[in-house]
Order: structure tokens, then C-alpha cells, then sequence
């Protein structure tokens, strides 16, 4: 049973569903050893870079308030979102301005496992 990925509770479930066809009612605990295990990182101008935990519906704009802001020098127009996706790696490019000013809030994206926000 592949738990990567999973929830707690969807993995318990899927256990359970596959378990049935060997026991009857069975009842599964999932003990989640390391929370922090899934985490993302952001490299360049913020204030502090580095690898953070990543907790569920985490956005790129709640990394940034993670990392203390950006320093003076930050470039928030060309901020690069590194995913790797569906077997290759995909860039998505934020302009973290234009979100601020309420133009276009479809770049608040949510933050993935793995997942490397460069602030240039």
C-alpha cells in the first residue's frame, strides 16, 4: 500500500478497503512518526531561507510571511516556483505585486511537497 502522499486518514481508509477482502471489519491506526517530513523550500531575497514543514493548503503567500518578508533587494515581480510534476519539472512564475494589488489572485498557489519558491 504506496502512503506517499496521504493523508493520515486516507491511507487508514485505503489500508482498511484493502485489508477486508483478508479480514472482517478490520480497523486500522495510523501513527505518523515524523510530521515534518514534507517540507518546501525558499531560496534568494526573503529574510530567511531555508527548508520549512509543509502543512496542508500552505500558500506561496504564507511561505513568504514564514520567511520573515522579503529583503530590500527582492525582485517581486519574477518570483519562480520549482515543482516537480506528472514526471517532469514544471516552472510557475508569481508576480507577487500584481497580487497585492488585487489583479490577479489565480497565482496564489498552493504549496507542494518539494516544492522550491526562488525570490531573485
Amino acid at each position: 500500500f504506496p502512503a506517499a502522499g496521504l493523508s493520515p486518514m486516507e491511507l487508514k481508509l485505503n489500508l482498511e478497503a484493502g485489508l477486508k477482502a483478508y479480514v472482517e471489519h478490520p480497523v486500522v491506526t495510523v501513527h505518523v512518526k515524523d510530521p515534518v517530513s514534507q517540507k518546501f523550500y525558499i531560496l534568494g531575497e526573503v529574510v530567511r531561507t531555508g527548508e520549512y514543514p509543509l502543512v496542508k493548503h500552505l500558500t506561496v503567500l504564507q511561505a513568504f510571511a514564514l520567511a520573515g518578508g522579503f529583503t530590500e533587494w527582492a525582485s517581486k515581480k519574477e518570483i519562480i516556483i520549482l515543482r516537480h510534476e506528472s514526471g517532469e519539472d514544471k516552472i510557475y512564475r508569481i508576480n507577487y505585486k500584481s497580487i497585492i494589488k488585487g489583479q490577479d489572485f489565480s497565482q496564489i498557489l498552493k504549496l507542494r511537497v518539494d516544492d522550491t519558491i526562488i525570490v531573485p
